[in-house]
């Protein structure tokens, strides 16, 4: 059976590597990038089975790249990791389809049971 694929689309180039060490641990293959740009053109190429998303990116929003997202697959489980905790900003995850929200610094171990949740039978 093939591994899970996540995608990872994070401004910092050090949580890339981190959630990539964690996840890939745990049993995914994970390709992190750190653009919009990018997370729009690996979805394309590859449809992961969960996405995992930074608020703010240097070219646009994970809010942006969700909805890019659900044009391509709309059931696809989507996490938010953000430092940004407003209120406001947990609504608008919520109005545009998102399954999680975590708080950075994320706790890895949250992270990982939430994933295997968002991702049954792999």
């Amino acid at each position: 059976m093939a591994k899970p694929r996540i995608l990872c689309v994070d401004s910092s180039a050090d949580d890339c590597e981190l959630l990539r060490f964690v996840l890939s641990d745990a049993g995914y293959e994970v390709e992190a990038v750190q653009t919009l740009a990018e997370g729009v053109q690996v979805a394309l190429s590859s449809l992961p089975d969960l996405y995992l998303l930074d608020v703010y990116l240097p070219d646009g929003t994970g809010f942006d790249l969700v909805k890019r997202i659900r044009t391509l697959t709309p059931v696809a489980p989507v996490i938010i990791c953000s430092a940004d905790v407003r209120e406001t900003t947990r609504q608008q995850a919520t109005a545009v389809g998102v399954q999680a929200f975590m708080a950075k610094p994320v706790n890895l171990d949250v992270l990982t049971e939430t994933v295997a949740r968002l991702l049954p039978g792999h």
